[in-house]
């Protein structure tokens, strides 16, 4: 049977004793679930192993790593849009992201990206800073002009920051699934 991912993930937290399991007295506790994927975001309501009301945004932890690749090409001066370039560039982005999520800055060394004899390798530093600004960024130019009206709250002001966007998103899944924030476990 197929189990929707924010149900699977409050399973997993229970067989990891992250949550308490469901012992069915009185009324059944609310979870409030966010699962980021690799291209999506699901934030979502679950309550007696059913999704009671999620809110899909088209933005996940791969959205992270274009981020960085969009930030390694503009350190160089050549255009960099061929296969063997955009892979080589995805690789070390992937391990410059996970690096961010501990340090404030990283080193990214790509060999041989260049035609150019006296200048082969891609040598430069990312900071996290430059990431999260750069990520901001796309949701506030990219991310905030995709979300329909279903995804946000009609009783708050049109997001214009990650802040605001997420807090309209979860307000909107909160009312869908008519569950105030006290109401969560």
């Amino acid at each position: 049977s197929f189990v929707p991912e924010p149900v699977a993930a409050v399973w997993g937290a229970q067989f990891q004793d992250i949550l308490p399991e469901n012992d069915d007295s009185e009324k059944s506790p609310s979870y409030l679930v966010v699962d980021i994927g690799g291209w999506t975001t699901q934030v979502a309501v679950v309550r007696n192993d059913v999704m009671v009301h999620g809110v899909t945004l088209p933005w996940g932890g791969a959205s992270a790593v274009e981020s960085v690749v969009d930030i390694l090409k503009s350190e160089s001066d050549e255009p960099l849009k061929d296969p063997r370039s955009l892979a080589l560039l995805q690789v070390q982005a992937r391990q410059a992201v996970a690096e961010l999520s501990t340090k404030t800055r990283t080193s990214v060394h790509v060999p041989y990206l260049f035609a150019d004899p006296s200048n082969h390798h891609l040598d430069t530093q990312v900071s996290r800073n430059v990431l999260d600004q750069a990520i901001e960024d796309h949701i506030r130019d990219v991310l905030i002009e995709q979300l329909t009206e279903d995804s946000m709250s009609p009783h708050m002001p049109k997001p214009t920051n990650l802040t605001s966007m997420w807090v309209s998103v979860i307000t909107r899944v909160l009312e869908q699934a008519e569950v105030l924030p006290t109401g969560l476990d």
